[in-house]
């Protein structure tokens, strides 16, 4: 009687006990406007000249980004605000880089950075304004020449008003 009694039981007890919740994950990427990352964030990018097919979004509420076409490579601009003095690499790539030179972005120290990979030449370029507290990436998926990251790190880089 007791096996009878369970047997009967354990559907209901599978189908109450089994109920679950529904997590929702957010997407912390959403799609924004230039002028929206300027009134949210206060961060403005120059536009490499001859830039197409530009994209803006943020990234977890605090991270600027603009995705384009340039030199026919796939790049990425991030800029981020940061009270920290600790340098954070922001581009998203994590490669075992095989080349890397410092290089000059407006007042700046950067580091360039790239690699040969499935035919394509990746690469980064990321620096740090202290003055206002911006730290800055670019990056390109292809043609990532020191000099196209050299031209590319300085059309996004606006120096803030009153920085020399």
């Amino acid at each position: 009687m007791k096996r009878l009694f369970l047997l009967l039981l354990l559907p209901l007890f599978l189908m109450t006990g089994c109920k679950q919740k529904q997590v929702e994950i957010r997407n912390p990427v959403v799609e924004s406007s230039f002028e929206e990352i300027q009134e949210k964030l206060g961060i403005t990018f120059g536009i490499p000249k001859d830039a197409e097919n530009i994209f803006y979004s943020i990234i977890a509420g605090n991270l600027a980004q603009m995705d384009f076409t340039w030199q026919n490579s796939d790049c990425t601009a991030r800029i981020k605000a940061s009270t920290s003095t600790e340098f954070e690499d922001i581009s998203g790539f994590y490669y075992k880089w095989e080349k890397e030179v410092q290089l000059p972005v407006g007042y700046n120290s950067a580091t360039a950075r790239w690699i040969e990979s499935d035919g394509e030449t990746i690469g980064i370029c990321i620096w740090q304004d202290i003055v206002p507290g911006l730290t800055y990436s670019v990056s390109m998926r292809q043609n990532a020449t020191l000099e196209n990251l050299f031209i590319l790190a300085n059309a996004v880089y606006i120096p803030v008003q009153g920085d020399s």
